[in-house]
């Protein structure tokens, strides 16, 4: 089980419960003190046992309360990155020797030495077990409560420091038995200055009953010390010894690695410990649990990232070890992205941004342009599209046709739209002059400055940021880590590549997906005015009780895994048709999905049963009790249809945030009469009336989306009354004038089914296909989406294409 967060409420109460066991602490020392010259006193509050010798009770009331207290400050800084045996020593000490001078004090058998530094060197001795004789010939008495309770102490102190020295010595040895002997694992290999802040963050993010584990090759690494120091155990491992990374990863022969983390900057380094880690892995026995494993690799070029990201996506072995990877890449300029647009995209801001320019073509250029698509879906997908968004962003200097091409091409290669109708193209030189006038209608205009900083001219950004103050940029510093938090002048802030995900993003691209299904599902639970604010699961994702956020990310995940069980890939989509005659399908069969449905109802009741729940006739959350917790073949036909839209909506929100399952079939084999991701050529057909309008307008599509019409455009009607815009120079190759404001559809497209769900960017805005509809591209490239009754209306099928 996850621990739960601890909330800035729940860290007051801690804190009030320790202060409070403090202040007991400490009182209760006081009687002690006390006893020691005034009895009466003593007796007369009812504690007459703190003036008897033999009495046993009062010490153990005093260590339970520093115990206690202890207890309740460390539990919920229990990840912290602080050494808590230096508070319990200095705690020991303060103890010890106060209790120490106060027995010693007045002592008769010192009268005639120092009476304040004898009984002070007494005091220490008791640190070291040397009891010093008080009381001795005719006043000669047992040692009274006030010297045995530091007479304990003393030696504790002495003793939890003795054993902090020796881990210090030993600390390599020991981290090694901590990890071999952890229930469950995250480990991290490529230790590098790069990876300092990714290990912060999965010490603060780990759950309370697992132990992040450094491997390293080299026992010099200089950051060991510091890594330690955020309370990571380190252990030195020879990646090539597959038996010394088994005895050091599994126990009683099974796998006990929750994530792997291989961050290095050398990627085949990286590629080799993953190969190796699913040698182990394989080798393993089943984990118990149903969660498989994350592997998170280093991979900084994006175009890599996403194609292994991708391909990876749930892998399987190819030996059939029943256990499986989520798998996922790690990219700096992907993360460097997420950190730059989170600063542009805050809602918080009081002005929000109105444009948004990318200067220079390099990686982190086509990273930004990736990430700001990727946001775009997901904000389509939760009716909160991001601002600026593709329609506000600015490819700027001579090789930015070239930048828009590989966003275009990188998108397209997984079945994304390719933003190529939205994203505009400056390829002037970005001097002062040529940027004034392309941003001259921007009011708050933000730049990133994204050319490698080796290769560009050191000052344009600071001469930039002086003679426009009310820009905002972002400038790449190959000396900065992170995205700065203050300008370095006017509106000026420096970036450098980093590792350090934004604290709004989870670390990994499927629990990523996993939150947006879940407040898609709080989205729509509110336009239903059903959200109810004191429903465990109905609370945002950052508040969510760790059970029900893992229960999204199985969903998600299982999701991933019934689909490539079914021979499906979530990898780069194929064109066209293949040398075999197959053909990419991205459609579902209802075989598939109730196959799919199987699954996932296994996975859900395993998720369950691990977590404590029980079959029962009645549901009782309370108790763990679900009535659909039994076979499939068992269940109501309600609740395996309930399943199976389960599924079906998984897919549907995973294809909405751009990640499609494709299988080939044969080109002979049709889904519902068609094959749905064919591109076949077709005739248009029928008369429209048109007339140019001289002022932008917005018109409502099919699907329900309001979509906008430029001045200039032409507003097309047609029998039944349907509306659309089409651009000047379109409207001039594709209509043909009959007479008066009739006009004739003429040429040629091309055509496909849609994939319900999967959003289009039109010259308009963005479309959402439904079942049945159908994707048509224009002679320029421009995409759109029509119902299949138009479809029918308006256009022939000539013959297959592979234009697409």
């Amino acid at each position: 089980m996850s621990a739960t967060s601890t909330y800035p409420g729940s860290l007051h109460r801690w804190n009030v419960a320790s202060g409070v066991l403090l202040v007991l602490y400490v009182l209760n020392l006081a009687v002690f003190a006390v006893a020691v010259y005034n009895e009466r006193i003593v007796h007369a509050i009812g504690l007459g046992a703190y003036t008897d010798e033999r009495a046993w009770w009062p010490i153990l009331v005093q260590v339970a309360l520093g115990a206690a207290a202890f207890v309740t400050y460390y539990w919920p800084r229990r990840r912290d990155a602080r050494s808590f045996s230096v508070l319990v020593t200095g705690v020991l000490a303060a103890t010890t020797i106060p209790m120490g001078l106060v027995a010693y004090w007045n002592c008769p058998s010192t009268a005639s030495e120092s009476t304040f530094w004898t009984p002070l060197t007494f005091a220490i001795n008791l640190i070291v077990g040397g009891v010093q004789a008080c009381y001795v010939g005719p006043d000669a008495r047992p040692l009274p409560l006030a010297l045995q309770l530091p007479r304990l102490t003393g030696p504790l102190l002495l003793l939890i420091a003795a054993f902090g020295i020796m881990a210090s010595i030993f600390r390599s040895q020991t981290d090694r038995l901590l990890v071999r002997f952890s229930g469950s694992l995250v480990v991290l290999v490529g230790l590098t200055d790069d990876a300092m802040p990714l290990i912060r963050r999965l010490i603060t993010q780990r759950e309370a009953d697992t132990t992040l584990a450094v491997l390293v090759t080299d026992p010099g690494n200089l950051l060991i010390k510091s890594v330690r120091g955020l309370r990571a155990r380190v252990a030195v491992c020879d990646v090539d010894n597959r038996g010394a990374l088994r005895s050091l990863l599994t126990a009683r022969g099974k796998f006990r690695v929750r994530s792997f983390y291989a961050v290095a900057a050398d990627v085949a380094e990286n590629l080799h410990w993953a190969a190796q880690l699913r040698a182990v892995a394989d080798a393993s026995k089943r984990s118990p649990t149903d969660r498989a494993p994350r592997m998170i690799v280093r991979i900084d070029d994006p175009w890599q990232a996403e194609y292994w990201r991708r391909t990876n996506a749930y892998r399987t072995s190819g030996s059939g070890s029943s256990l499986r990877w989520m798998s996922d890449a790690l990219s700096v300029y992907e993360v460097t992205a997420a950190l730059i647009l989170d600063r542009i995209l805050d809602p918080r801001l009081r002005r929000p941004f109105d444009r948004l320019v990318i200067i220079g073509n390099s990686p982190l250029a086509l990273a930004v342009c990736a990430e700001l698509g990727q946001r775009e879906r997901e904000g389509e997908a939760l009716s909160a599209p991001p601002r600026p968004g593709l329609a506000d962003l600015i490819l700027y200097g001579p090789e930015a046709e070239t930048l828009r091409q590989q966003h275009r091409l990188r998108q397209e290669r997984f079945g994304n739209g390719g933003d190529i109708g939205l994203i505009s193209v400056v390829e002037s030189e970005p001097t002062l002059a040529n940027l004034r006038t392309t941003l001259q209608l921007d009011q708050h205009p933000a730049l990133i400055l994204a050319a490698d900083p080796t290769m560009t001219e050191p000052h344009l950004a600071t001469y930039l940021a002086a003679r426009n103050p009310t820009w905002t940029i972002f400038d790449w510093s190959a000396t900065t880590r992170g995205v700065a938090t203050e300008p370095i002048m006017e509106l000026l802030y420096p970036f450098g590549l980093t590792m350090e995900a934004p604290s709004s993003l989870p670390v990994d691209s499927w629990e990523r997906a996993a939150r947006v299904v879940h407040e898609q599902y709080r989205l729509i639970t509110q336009q239903h005015q059903q959200l109810d604010a004191g429903k465990p699961s109905h609370q945002p994702w950052e508040q969510l009780d760790p059970f029900l956020r893992e229960t999204n990310i199985r969903q998600v995940t299982t999701a991933l895994a019934a689909a490539e069980s079914l021979g499906r890939s979530w990898g780069p989509v194929v064109s066209g048709v293949t040398s075999d005659g197959l053909v990419t399908s991205a459609e579902v069969s209802t075989s598939e999905l109730d196959t799919m449905a199987k699954i996932e109802h296994e996975s859900w009741m395993k998720h369950l049963h691990n977590n404590g729940w029980r079959y029962g006739p009645q549901r009782d959350d309370g108790h763990h009790v679900h009535p659909s917790l039994r076979a499939w073949d068992d269940l109501t036909a309600a609740d395996q249809e309930k399943t199976r839209e389960g599924v079906a909506n998984a897919l549907r929100v995973l294809n909405q945030l751009g990640y499609r399952s494709t299988v080939l079939r044969p080109q002979s084999e049709r889904l519902d009469g068609d094959n749905a991701s064919e591109w076949a050529e077709v005739t248009r057909r029928g008369e429209v009336t048109a007339a140019r309008s001289d002022t932008s307008w917005t018109w409502i599509s099919e699907s329900g989306a309001t979509m906008q019409g430029a001045v200039g455009d032409w507003r097309v009607s047609d029998d039944s009354g349907r509306s659309w815009s089409v651009g000047s120079e379109i409207f001039a190759s594709t209509y043909e004038h009959v007479a008066g404001d009739r006009w004739r559809r003429s040429g040629r497209a091309s055509a496909r089914r849609a994939v319900p769900g999967e959003v289009i960017k039109s010259l308009e805005g963005r479309q959402t296909a439904a079942d049945g509809d159908w994707v048509i591209r224009g002679s320029q490239g421009e995409e759109w989406v029509t119902t299949s009754e138009h479809f029918a209306a308006s256009y022939e099928i000539s013959e297959p294409s592979n234009r697409a």
